[in-house]
């Protein structure tokens, strides 16, 4: 990672490992006992961001076309979440899109628009 940005190798070393099946998106429980530290190292959500960052950007493009619209992103933040502390963030009217992953990790991509953004 020695110009800011991590090779391929990099990343498929850290996506290599999954999350359990107790990861805090599929629970509803607070995260109250494990620091979020020990659950996702800083390496490891850089390389998330990273990855969010690229698809997103290509995402942004698309969706700029369909909606005829210029859309510009920010920079993703990476985070540990319960479904319970999303819900609570984003009320509704929000417009919610889970991608889930199929292999190589065990998790899901969210797109969340505002009712008006959705629309």
């Amino acid at each position: 990672m020695g110009n800011g940005m991590l090779s391929q190798e990099e990343i498929d070393a850290l996506l290599s490992g999954s999350l359990d099946d107790d990861s805090p998106l599929e629970e509803d429980s607070t995260q109250d006992s494990t620091p979020e530290e020990e659950i996702i190292s800083v390496l490891e959500k850089d390389a998330i961001g990273e990855l969010a960052n690229i698809s997103m950007g290509t995402a942004a493009t698309t969706l700029s076309q369909l909606v005829g619209k210029r859309v510009e992103i920010t920079t993703p933040k990476v985070d540990l979440a319960t479904v319970r502390q999303i819900v609570d963030e984003y009320p509704v009217p929000y417009l919610l899109v889970d991608v889930r992953y199929k292999r190589g990790i065990k998790g899901s991509n969210m797109l969340v628009l505002s009712r008006e953004d959705g629309s």
